[in-house]
């Protein structure tokens, strides 16, 4: 009884696992559908130290540490004088 509910319990696991692989997050932008894989990070619209992470198919509101901006070149928080395009192109 033990080994089957065991087996049970990885076969869910696993289902989950690849189930949440295949989210996606999607962004409107002049007419067009875009769509990201999960984990994708594009920047917030007007505030450069906070951006938007993919996150099983739902964009998550991130913030970086204070006194840096979010870089979409390098897809991490940076010094603001080493982003070119803080804004970006796409917003969700």
């Amino acid at each position: 009884m033990k080994k089957n509910l065991k087996k049970a319990l990885i076969a869910i696991a696993l289902m989950a696992t690849n189930f949440a692989s295949f989210a996606e997050c999607s962004t409107s932008f002049d007419g067009g559908t875009q769509y990201y894989e999960d984990g994708y990070l594009i920047p917030h619209r007007t505030d450069y130290s906070r951006f938007f992470k993919c996150n099983n198919g739902y964009w998550v509101d991130m913030q970086c540490p204070a006194l840096l901006w979010f870089n979409p070149a390098s897809q991490v928080c940076d010094f603001p004088w080493n982003v070119e395009n803080p804004g970006g192109v796409v917003y969700p």
